[in-house]
């Protein structure tokens, strides 16, 4: 059997490639290398290697100066394994994947373009985009999570669009109802209209729009999720007194996210579009909340919205990220039924689609 070693800067790795994993354990030996960057793991779960040293998610610069020492680590764990095939998610991981092709030339290196390398200033993102695009030259398929992204990289480069396709196991629901469920009911069963942020908690700058919009309405707002801005978002309501507005009800499971949209009216996922990423991703939500049957709040300059706003301008809300006025314009005419529900997405599910994937991947 063949060996995949799957490279992560981050544990608990994403649920996109979690999903990956599944899909590749179902033919080949699977190894995940990883960066458990909360440092918290006393050992590393079966099928995984972790690099275990505190870095803490958003301090860049920290991951940086550590960088060198993953690196190091995920060379020996590539000697070790000596896997057939490298799965690399994300840009900063297609580094590594690189020294480890070189160290191996027969090795494929299959690179997850979750995200494109970002930076506030534009000579560090120059910097980053160049190094992304020598080490593109090593890769034998690019995956791009996005079917916007193929727009900002070389034509002649041999990939395939894979965006972030719900699982059929979400409407399975045997699970059960989760702890927070029945509170979380009640609150809305009060008549209040729910605006759920669903995810990574991050972005402060959008966070804190979004929040300070709530002082004036007549609305409540979950959020679900843990993330480097989640203290940043607990301070600022404290700080404009809207406890009674806002909760937090922490990290979820993908088991219970049909839970999380049958207690929401709308779901936030508009994300700061001076970040590229924002501009050209396609977001786990869109999929989820035409699937759902709820109304997604995007942005109004991102590639997305350019396409939704033909076919579907009542159907969706597009907002300024950045203005709170704007945003609690848009809220006030969704609350009074300004904006109704249309499946803009047919409905594809991940287990359907992955095996155009894999049968690129057996190809190799």
């Amino acid at each position: 059997m063949k060996k995949v070693l799957i490279v992560d800067t981050s544990y608990p790795i994403n649920s996109r490639t979690s999903k990956f994993r599944s899909s590749l354990a179902k033919e080949y030996d699977v190894n995940v290398l990883a960066w458990d960057r909360k440092g918290t793991e006393r050992s590393s779960p079966k099928g995984y290697t972790l690099f275990k040293m505190r870095s803490e998610v958003g301090n860049r610069l920290k991951k940086l100066i550590l960088f060198p020492l993953f690196t190091f680590f995920g060379l020996k764990v590539f000697l070790k394994f000596k896997p057939d095939m490298l799965f690399l998610s994300h840009w900063d991981s297609l580094f590594l994947g690189c020294l480890m092709k070189i160290l191996s030339p027969k090795v494929k290196l299959i690179y997850d373009c979750l995200d494109m390398p970002a930076a506030s200033n534009s000579y560090t993102l120059k910097i980053l985009r160049c190094l992304e695009s020598f080490c593109l030259r090593f890769t034998d398929l690019t995956i791009f999570a996005s079917r916007y992204f193929p727009e900002c990289y070389d034509k002649r480069l041999y990939n395939i669009v894979f965006e972030n396709y719900p699982s059929k196991l979400l409407l399975q629901n045997n699970y059960g109802k989760p702890e927070w469920y029945e509170h979380a009911e009640s609150m809305k069963g009060a008549g209040k209209t729910v605006v759920s942020w669903v995810g990574v908690v991050r972005y402060p700058s959008v966070l804190k729009r979004l929040i300070e919009s709530f002082g004036e309405l007549d609305m409540q707002l979950f959020v679900f999720g843990d993330g480097p801005s989640l203290d940043f978002a607990k301070e600022l309501v404290e700080q404009k007194e809207l406890r009674g507005k806002v909760s937090f009800w922490g990290r979820y499971n993908q088991c219970e996210l049909p839970y999380i949209y049958k207690v929401s009216d709308f779901i936030w996922a508009a994300y700061p579009t001076n970040n590229l990423n924002a501009v050209y991703a396609i977001s786990n939500k869109y999929f989820e909340c035409s699937m759902f049957d709820r109304i997604p709040i995007i942005s109004s300059r991102t590639r997305m919205a350019d396409d939704l706003k033909v076919n579907f301008p009542g159907n969706v809300i597009l907002v300024d990220e950045f203005d709170v006025e704007d945003i609690k314009g848009k809220l006030v005419l969704a609350e009074s039924g300004g904006f109704t529900f249309r499946r803009y997405q047919e409905i594809e599910f991940w287990e359907d689609r992955s095996e155009e994937l894999m049968d690129q991947i057996r190809r190799l």
